[in-house]
């Protein structure tokens, strides 16, 4: 069973990872939206605005998708935190003598 700095540990290693992921896909989108906005508006093909729109939409899920994860890996954080901390608590009733 892992420990609980070893759970934290990773939780918030998940986080930075998304984070990082989160930042590629924004480069890949404004990519792609500088490509489809240096061509003139008359001169784009149903191509172009297919493979924009798609990129659109692929970005939306996977945002989507970032912040479920995010709000599970934070929900899971805090149940984590709060453990410890009762840990500590209770280990400090149970071994450090009240004045």
């Amino acid at each position: 069973m892992f420990s609980h700095n070893t759970i934290l540990r990773i939780l918030f290693h998940k986080i930075g990872n998304s984070s990082s992921q989160q930042a590629a896909r924004n480069s890949f989108l404004n990519h792609i939206k500088k490509e489809f906005d240096a061509k003139p508006e008359s001169k784009r093909t149903q191509q172009d605005v297919d493979k924009y729109n798609k990129a659109v939409n692929e970005f939306n899920d996977e945002n989507n998708q970032f912040n479920n994860t995010n709000a599970n890996l934070n929900g899971n954080r805090s149940k984590f935190l709060d453990n410890w901390n009762k840990s500590v608590s209770n280990f400090t009733d149970n071994h450090v003598p009240n004045k």
